[in-house]
């Protein structure tokens, strides 16, 4: 169909109802059209911003967890407070969920919080208690320690 079939079948229509058809300025339609572009645009810039945002992070982890590849882990500070024992860590991030503890049956009794800002791992614990600490770093190095009463 072509458009001067298209408007001659519609002003039909418009008549055959008694309704005056809505006449639409081109500036209108110029506007709606801005608009349109504006907000698919706004949509895809904050997509990409997102995206950015999101590989920084993990380019960021990646780096990060790359730099600690060859250094050991070692403990940089460790003290008792307030029922939970704190060990600082140097030399890797700490991987909370493969951290343990472990009681003297080898019982595994806790899995640390951890102080991602300081990389110190927070054991809960009993002091009276004699205590094996196992922290792992997030790409599988180790460092054991034994807890003992005296």
């Amino acid at each position: 169909m072509n458009k001067d079939n298209r408007d001659k079948t519609l002003e039909n229509i418009f008549n055959a109802i008694d309704l005056e058809p809505v006449k639409v300025s081109k500036s209108k339609k110029i506007k709606l059209k801005a608009i349109k572009f504006f907000s698919n645009n706004w949509v895809t810039f904050m997509a990409y911003i997102i995206l950015g945002i999101v590989l920084a992070i993990l380019v960021g982890h990646l780096i990060g967890s790359i730099s600690d590849r060859g250094k050991e882990l070692t403990v940089k500070d460790h003290r008792f407070e307030n029922d939970c024992f704190y060990v600082t860590i140097d030399g890797g991030t700490i991987d909370r969920n493969s951290s343990y503890m472990t009681d003297l049956e080898g019982t595994v009794t806790v899995h640390p919080d951890v102080i991602r800002r300081t990389n110190t791992a927070c054991f809960k614990c009993d002091q009276s208690d004699d205590y094996t600490i196992y922290i792992y770093s997030v790409d599988g190095r180790e460092v054991t320690m034994v807890l003992s009463v005296d």
